[in-house]
C-alpha cells in the first residue's frame, strides 16, 4: 500500500502497569519501523510503582525518536476501552482514518509490517466492503495464532505427543447472548457452563485455546519467539484467513477504520466499569457478521495475564535474546540490575507513606472542623472515637 495511507494509520500502544513487557515491545518497534511511522504509547494506569516506570520507559522512546513515538495520558481512571476511544476522537488524531491497536506486550518482527497489514486491509476491504470489522497479524501466544502457526512450522506432532491433554474451557458460542452488565454469557439457566476440551483437537477461540495454559505458551516462545529465523521463514505475508466471527477473537493487534471503534460500543451497559474491548469487538462482529481477516504477518505476544507469573524468567531470557539479534546503542532494559529495582520500588513506598503522614494532620483538622457543627460534645467525641481520630 502507498506510503500515505501509513501516514494516515495511528498506531496505538495500549500501555498500563507492565514495564518490563513494554521494554522488550518498544525496543522491537523501534527496530522495525519506518520513518513515517507514529506510535502512539497510551498510558491508562496510575498511582502504582509499575505504571510510573510504565510511564518513564514511555517517556524514554518519546525522546529517542521524538518523530515516531508520542506518549498520552494518562487520561485518569477509566476502562481501556474509553482510553482508547478518548484517544481516537481527540485533535490528536483528526487527520488519521485508520487505528492499528496493539497491546504493550506485543511486536513485531520484520520490517514493512504495516504496509502489509494495511494491504490485507485495502484487499479485505475491496472484496467485503463495509462487511469488514477489522484485520489482523499472525500472533505466536495468541489462540488463532497458535493454531496455525503449529501446523505452518510442522509442530503439531510434537504438541499433541507430548503436550496435548484434556482439559477444562469455558463454552462461549454464538447461541449465548451476551449480557454486557453481568460480563456473562446467558443461556437457559443462566449459567457459567464448561467444557471438556480432548487433547487431540486444538479449539482457537478465547477461553477455549490451550494458549492460556503457561507451559504451552513456553513452548510456543521456544519455538518461535527464540528461533527468529525458523519463525519469519514459516510466515507467507500474502496469505490471509477468515477468522470466525461467532467465537470470541484475542484483539493483540488488529487494524480499523477509526469509526469502527465508536460502532462497537454498548450504549445500553449501566456501568462503564464493566465495558471490556474485546468483548465489545466480539459482540459487535458477531451482531452485523462483521468479517475478521487475519494475514500471516509473524509477530510476538509475551503473556496473558494467568501466564505471566510462570513464564516471568523467559522476559530475561527473550530480552537477551534480541538486544544480540538487534543489537543498538543502548539497552533494552532502564534498569538491569533487579536488586536496583527493589531499591527504586521500596523508595517509592517510602514516598507515598511519608506523604500520607503528612496530609493526616491536614485530614485530621478537616474532620474536626466538620464535626464542630454536630451539637452535643459527648456526641462529638464518640464519633472522633469510632472514626480513630482523637
Amino acid at each position: 500500500m502507498e506510503n500515505n495511507y501509513v501516514e494516515k494509520t495511528a498506531i496505538i500502544v495500549l500501555a498500563c502497569w507492565d514495564y518490563e513487557s513494554l521494554e522488550i515491545a518498544l525496543y522491537m518497534h523501534s527496530r522495525f519501523m519506518s520513518e513515517n511511522y507514529k506510535i502512539f504509547i497510551l498510558m491508562n494506569g496510575w498511582e502504582s510503582y509499575d505504571c510510573e516506570r510504565t510511564l518513564m520507559v514511555a517517556e524514554r522512546y518519546e525522546r529517542l525518536y521524538p518523530n515516531n513515538f508520542k506518549v498520552i495520558g494518562p487520561y485518569g481512571a477509566q476502562r481501556a476501552y474509553y482510553g482508547i476511544k478518548d484517544l481516537i476522537n481527540s485533535k490528536e488524531l483528526e487527520n488519521y482514518e485508520y487505528v492499528c491497536k496493539m497491546d504493550d506486550d506485543v511486536f513485531p518482527l520484520t520490517k514493512n509490517w504495516l504496509e502489509k497489514l494495511l494491504d490485507c486491509y485495502n484487499d479485505s476491504y475491496n472484496k467485503y466492503k463495509d462487511n469488514l470489522a477489522y484485520v489482523s497479524s499472525l500472533v505466536n501466544n495468541n489462540p488463532f495464532g497458535f493454531k496455525r502457526i503449529i501446523k505452518n512450522m510442522d509442530l503439531e506432532e510434537e504438541y499433541h505427543k507430548l503436550y496435548a491433554r484434556n482439559y477444562f474451557a469455558k463454552k462461549y458460542y454464538s447461541d449465548r447472548e451476551y449480557n454486557a452488565d453481568n460480563l456473562s454469557y446467558d443461556i437457559k439457566n443462566n449459567m457459567e457452563t464448561f467444557l471438556v476440551n480432548k487433547k487431540d483437537e486444538i479449539k482457537d477461540t478465547v477461553f477455549a485455546s490451550p494458549i492460556e495454559f503457561a507451559y504451552i505458551a513456553r513452548w510456543i516462545h521456544i519455538k518461535t519467539t527464540l528461533q527468529y529465523d525458523k519463525y519469519i521463514a514459516s510466515c507467507n505475508t500474502n496469505k490471509y484467513y477468515e477468522a470466525d466471527n461467532t467465537q470470541q477473537f484475542s484483539i493483540n493487534c488488529i487494524l480499523f477504520k477509526k469509526n469502527f471503534w465508536n460502532d462497537i460500543e454498548d450504549k445500553s451497559l449501566k456501568d462503564k466499569w464493566k465495558a471490556h474491548d474485546e468483548f465489545y469487538c466480539f459482540d459487535y462482529s458477531r451482531k452485523n457478521n462483521k468479517k475478521i481477516i487475519v494475514s500471516e504477518i509473524p509477530m510476538v505476544h509475551l503473556s496473558f495475564l494467568v501466564q505471566r507469573e510462570e513464564n516471568r524468567d523467559l522476559f530475561k531470557v527473550i530480552k537477551t535474546y534480541y538486544e544480540k539479534l538487534f543489537p543498538d546503542v543502548f539497552p533494552i532494559s532502564t534498569c538491569q540490575d533487579e536488586k536496583y529495582d527493589l531499591e527504586n520500588r521500596l523508595r517509592y513506598i517510602e514516598r507515598k507513606v511519608s506523604t500520607c503522614d503528612k496530609l493526616l494532620p491536614v485530614i485530621r483538622n478537616a474532620i474536626n472542623l466538620i464535626l464542630w457543627w454536630i451539637p452535643g460534645r459527648k456526641k462529638r467525641d464518640d464519633i472522633r472515637k469510632k472514626i480513630g481520630i482523637w
